[in-house]
């Protein structure tokens, strides 16, 4: 309300030699606190006849009044903080802190203003209204704010001809905006040219960074970006000094490469903790997301201290809510990815480096009762993943992606997969940092190559003014069986996991060496089951699979427990000179995906050549979520 700065207004007096003389008024103060009131360095200078500029902290009491409650109560105060003007510096100037010296002669209904600190507000076009003295009685000026300008300052001008301009007298009052009903900053400069109405104002956060001391008194009223979370950190100093200092080596480790530049203490203290935080908060990283996320030093830093406090703390809440408020939807994406770098440097920290890592995309479609699932996971390491392990540590890293539940859909619709595939490879992305080229896509056997287009005909790229590769010429990409993410062991399952480990014993081996040749006609069905369904038939290779056959191969596969199929798609008019069979006798089973990914990329405007028509089944047992741990030894 208005009425605060009415409350809380000073007028500041030219020095007098003793109290009978003549007040004569050179600027205007507010009251913050019990004990403080704010103006301008230049207004102090004024009062004690100085020049505006001088640099030399004054040691004379400066007198004042509260005009509009008790304009025949004079008070006396002293400098307490002083930050002279200074010409094309970014630092806190031109702010003066006056200290009442008997805060108890005070009219009872003076109160401090309700401060605003506006980082990450944007004010411009708001409204504010000002009061000051350019006459002993004092006037209102209104308008909107403008932008900032060089050097901290923000512009604000007249809305009207006939209103108030801010002018001489005005310097060292409250800027009230009207929107946030509470004080932004300290009007500073007027303009050169007074047909302008222009004049200039120092925002609070500037004050806060000048006198930070701000913070710790109790009768302050302040809100914002800064003062919100200095507050909330230090009433939970004691509950998170340890959670604090971790999540601070966090950040350092993540900016270690910029610190010379910035130099800032090794450790977080309680005595460092306001200085520290505006620091911090001045540093921006740009994260290479989609799309970019732009960050501060200081929410990476409260990013981090999430994670290390428990869920279901109060203070966890208020930091979560304080992220949400400033960072707003980009404020998941981040935590996310500072819990995926985390996880990463502790992997690291046992052995493994980032270069080695092998991400793998995840993606289930389940029947439902009502219709399918869909859910997707990003692993970090392949090569390092045990999802036996309950701890995330021991399992390595294993993030579920959009929600644990996933999205239930009627029918698999090809324009709607393909949208959610480029939404979960994004987010994927975003969390790693770096290219995923391994993606495996669980669907129900029936429907494998039925309701959409063969995955690695799918395209999940932007789409550049040329046609953007398919997946299968970019990532090494496999189907599965979702019928085998189960939570009980049956015969279909025991009989995979038995041929998935005399799999495993043949690393290295030629694949047409592990792979059976197999033929299909609609006449036998239960021929192909027979022949694959043998413990020591592990795996299964067709030269060409008629679309007619398809449904009825794929249940072959299933229930015979197949962990590893490759074959070639019918299409009209196919003819290729390559086979399958030179395919599989050229690459090991290590190899095999990698290897068709390169057939898919060779040649791939010619709808003749193999590599647009091959199809990779490898259901690995010991590559699923960590829902599904059951068929591990």
């Amino acid at each position: 309300m208005i009425e605060d700065i009415e409350l809380s207004i000073v007028r500041i007096y030219k020095l007098r030699e003793n109290k009978n003389d003549e007040i004569i008024i050179v600027g205007a103060g507010f009251l913050v606190s019990e004990d403080y009131i704010i103006t301008c360095a230049h207004v102090v200078n004024q009062s004690i006849g100085e020049n505006v500029t001088s640099t030399k902290t004054p040691t004379e009491i400066i007198e004042c009044d509260f005009p509009l409650i008790s304009p025949v109560t004079s008070l006396e105060t002293t400098v307490e903080m002083w930050k002279p003007v200074e010409f094309e510096s970014d630092d806190p100037q031109d702010i003066a802190v006056l200290k009442l010296k008997n805060k108890d002669l005070k009219p009872p209904k003076a109160q401090p203003s309700r401060l605003i600190s506006h980082q990450n507000i944007r004010i411009d076009g708001h409204q504010f209204e000002a009061f000051g003295f350019p006459n002993d009685l004092g006037i209102w000026a209104d308008g909107e704010i403008k932008k900032g300008i060089a050097y901290n300052q923000i512009q604000i001008e007249g809305k009207t001809v006939t209103g108030e301009r801010l002018q001489s007298g005005f310097s060292g009052t409250a800027i009230w905006d009207k929107e946030l009903q509470g004080v932004v900053g300290i009007a500073a400069i007027e303009h050169d040219n007074p047909e302008a109405k222009i004049a200039f104002f120092i925002p609070v956060y500037m004050l806060l960074r000048a006198f930070p001391e701000l913070l710790d008194t109790p009768t302050i009223k302040i809100d914002g970006y800064i003062p919100e979370i200095i507050i909330l950190l230090k009433n939970n100093y004691t509950e998170l000094e340890k959670q604090l200092k971790l999540a601070y080596q966090s950040l350092l480790s993540d900016v270690g490469f910029q610190l010379v530049s910035c130099s800032l203490p090794t450790e977080i203290l309680l005595s460092n903790l306001t200085e520290l935080i505006d620091i911090l908060d001045q540093q921006v990283l740009e994260i290479k997301t989609e799309p970019e996320l732009k960050v501060t030093w200081l929410q990476i830093l409260i990013g981090y201290l999430i994670l290390e406090i428990k869920q279901g703390k109060s203070y966890r809440n208020e930091l979560e809510q304080w992220l949400q408020k400033y960072l707003k939807n980009d404020w998941k994406s981040l935590v996310r990815l500072l819990e995926f770098k985390r996880e990463q440097k502790r992997t690291n920290s046992t052995g493994g480096t980032e270069q080695e890592k092998e991400p793998c995309l995840l993606v289930s479609v389940t029947k439902e009762n009502n219709g399918l699932r869909l859910r997707s996971w990003i692993i970090e390491d392949v090569k390092n993943y045990d999802p036996t392990q309950e701890s995330p540590q021991k399992r390595n890293y294993c993030k579920s992606l959009q929600s644990n539940e996933g999205i239930i859909i009627k029918n698999l619709e090809q324009q709607f997969f393909v949208q959610y595939l480029k939404d979960v490879y994004q987010e994927a992305f975003n969390l790693c940092q770096c290219s995923i080229n391994k993606i495996q896509i669980f669907f129900p056997y029936k429907l494998i190559e039925k309701e959409i287009e063969p995955i690695d005909l799918l395209t999940i790229d932007k789409n550049p003014s040329f046609a953007p590769p398919p997946m299968g010429k970019k990532y090494e990409v496999i189907v599965r069986f979702s019928e085998r993410l189960k939570t009980t062991l049956d015969q279909e399952s025991l009989l995979w996991q038995n041929k998935c480990k005399k799999l495993k014993e043949k690393k290295g081996k030629i694949v047409a060496r592990i792979t059976e040749i197999c033929g299909f006609c609609d006449s036998e069905p239960f021929e192909l089951y027979k022949k694959i369904m043998p413990e020591n038939i592990i795996g299964a290779r067709l030269e060409i699979l008629r679309e007619s056959h398809r449904e009825n191969v794929m249940e072959a596969f299933y229930y015979a427990g197949i962990p590893l199929a490759v074959w070639v798609r019918e299409a009209e008019n196919f003819e290729c000179q390559e086979t399958l069979e030179n395919i599989c006798h050229q690459c090991n089973l290590e190899n095999l995906s990698a290897h068709l990914k390169e057939k898919r990329r060779t040649d791939w405007g010619n709808p003749n050549h193999i590599g647009n028509h091959l199809s990779l089944l490898w259901d690995d047992y010991q590559l699923v979520p960590p829902n599904y741990p059951l068929l591990m030894p």
